[in-house]
């Protein structure tokens, strides 16, 4: 366990390090504009692209580097790798976890998208707690998948 740990605090900060010392923030930030403005475009309606914002209706939406999904990307491929299992395991995880974690928050930043235009009330509510609240227990639910096949994998290379 204090493996595990250790781990996991060296593969965030190396990520984090990452982050600070390229432009990865801006793009995967831009990448989450893009993708939600041409998943509420699928609806019909109409969005125009301003770098980190788009104009939907007579509202703005800006979408903060902090909902990018980025810190859940690095969170959650840190655990990935941090936990015991073959190194084919880890790869295939940490790279459709990546893809995984960006269409759940393309779906979370167009539901919140709806909201504004519809129900303005609402999406205080559903931006600050509900929608964190699902997206941490998908993530848990996702680690727990990821440890059964982990465990079961490593359980396969033990046996041959």
């Amino acid at each position: 366990m204090k493996k595990f740990v250790l781990f996991y605090f060296l593969y965030v900060a190396t990520f984090y390090l990452v982050v600070t010392l390229t432009p990865l923030e801006e793009i995967v930030t831009n990448l989450a504009v893009s993708l939600t403005s041409h998943t509420i475009n699928l609806f019909g309606i109409e969005t125009q692209l301003s770098g980190r914002s788009f104009l939907l209706g007579d509202s703005v939406m800006m979408v903060e580097p902090q909902c990018s999904g980025l810190d859940a990307i690095i969170l959650f491929v840190s655990v990935i790798l941090a936990y015991p299992s073959s190194l084919k395991v880890k790869l295939l995880w940490a790279i459709s976890s990546i893809f995984v974690v960006q269409f759940l928050n393309t779906l979370r930043i167009t539901l919140l998208a709806f909201l504004l235009l519809e129900h303005k009330n609402y999406f205080d509510l559903v931006h600050l707690y509900i929608a964190p609240f699902i997206m941490v227990s998908i993530a848990l639910l996702m680690f727990y998948i990821y440890t059964y096949h982990a465990n079961s994998s490593t359980l396969k290379d033990k046996r041959t």
